[in-house]
């Protein structure tokens, strides 16, 4: 069993008998594989039948499902975050952007295969023909409509630009060109594009939804244990972290940012509208606290190394990148870079206390992130850019 599908078993429903039965009213503290057996903590104690004991738990899997087709408005969005009991200061993502309007209004207002009757004079077109409209780049931050004219085997007769898109300010700017007339395809197509761009200004989209989560599961230092992302490991947060007992040293669990996201989820499931000519799947989420387990450790360790190593070349990439341009690296910008390691390092050893482990191939890739940010302080420019670097 791989990794990731060793992971995806950890939601097997265990809680629900076989069809016929009632389903177990208590609460499951783990799935997967002999979960229900009592569960030995770190200390040498057990948990009682069929419930791992509060100590025995690392943390929590935390799984969510957020189309791509949904919508909703940046108020919509901003009172489902904070009936979730989150801070939409922090968490609410940016207005929807122009540019990211146009294209969303482009992939829905394109057109396949509709069955052409009359050419552009309006005259009747006898034999069996097809148009695709397409929206396809063109230069930087301009678009063109294209008309793809087919015949019955699908074989392009005539791929011709009839329109060219562009923003002034954040208006949609529709240059038509003189093709010698407009097919009825391609005059719907572009009502459609000029109707949608307009919704889609005032909308954000799944990916919205994600950024508030991915924000909320980074403040817990959650990782994720799959490539696509959507599952993550919530860990619990280490002894002294708020909410901790001071009496009797118990850590806190991941509760209040478990119960916070699903909650988020089901908000946005509630009030969330669609994209034109979209029907999202329902947004859903669920979790699962995660017992402490020999190979459930090695899961999350597998992932932690692998998720440090490729922020940590995401940040040398973009670092190269900013010492191979003309732009001026400020002190300001630099000492960000090394903050945004120091805060990778204190996951890790975050981790590491939890798992009772060493990464060490994750603190190599540190390493190697942060000589990189601190070179780059050394190659912070001229008195002014110094003085803009240190400014508040």
């Amino acid at each position: 069993m791989t990794r990731e599908s060793h992971a995806l078993s950890l939601f097997d429903s265990s809680d629900y008998p076989a069809e016929g039965g009632k389903k177990n009213g208590s609460n499951v503290v783990a799935l997967g594989p002999n979960a229900a057996k009592t569960t030995p903590t770190r200390n040498g104690s057990s948990g009682s039948s069929g419930m791992a004991s509060r100590e025995a738990v690392i943390g929590a899997l935390v799984w969510y499902s957020v189309s791509d087709a949904i919508r909703l408005t940046p108020e919509v969005l901003r009172e489902a975050i904070t009936q979730a009991s989150l801070d939409p200061v922090t968490l609410a993502p940016r207005q929807p952007t122009p540019e990211a309007a146009l294209t969303r209004a482009s992939e829905v207002a394109q057109v396949r295969m509709r069955p052409l009757t009359e050419d552009r004079h309006g005259e009747a077109i006898e034999e069996e023909r097809y148009a695709n409209i397409l929206v396809r780049p063109a230069d930087r931050g301009v678009k063109q409509m294209v008309t793809e004219i087919l015949d019955c085997s699908e074989n392009r007769l005539l791929y011709q630009p009839f329109a060219t898109l562009s923003l002034e300010e954040g208006c949609l700017k529709v240059d038509s060109l003189d093709n010698g007339g407009i097919l009825t395809v391609e005059s719907e197509a572009l009502g459609n594009l000029r109707r949608y761009f307009e919704f889609e200004k005032a909308h954000h989209d799944g990916e919205g939804v994600r950024r508030v989560i991915g924000r909320v599961l980074s403040s817990a230092n959650a990782i994720p244990l799959r490539n696509s992302g959507g599952m993550y490991f919530v860990p619990k947060a280490p002894a002294g972290a708020d909410g901790a007992s001071k009496e009797n040293g118990e850590l806190p669990t991941h509760d209040a940012t478990v119960s916070k996201i699903l909650a988020f989820v089901e908000q946005v499931r509630a009030r969330a509208g669609s994209a034109p000519n979209k029907t999202p799947r329902p947004s859903r989420a669920m979790s699962v606290p995660l017992v402490d387990r020999e190979e459930y450790r090695e899961i999350v360790a597998e992932s932690l190394q692998e998720h440090v190593e490729k922020e940590a070349k995401a940040l040398v990439s973009e670092m190269s990148r900013l010492l191979k341009s003309d732009t001026a690296v400020t002190e300001r910008r630099s000492r960000g870079f090394v903050e945004r390691v120091k805060s990778l390092k204190e996951g890790v050893s975050q981790y590491e206390e939890l798992l009772e482990m060493r990464a060490t191939e994750a603190r190599t890739h540190l390493e190697t992130a942060m000589k990189q940010a601190k070179g780059l302080l050394g190659r912070v420019g001229s008195p002014e850019e110094r003085a803009e670097g240190s400014g508040p």
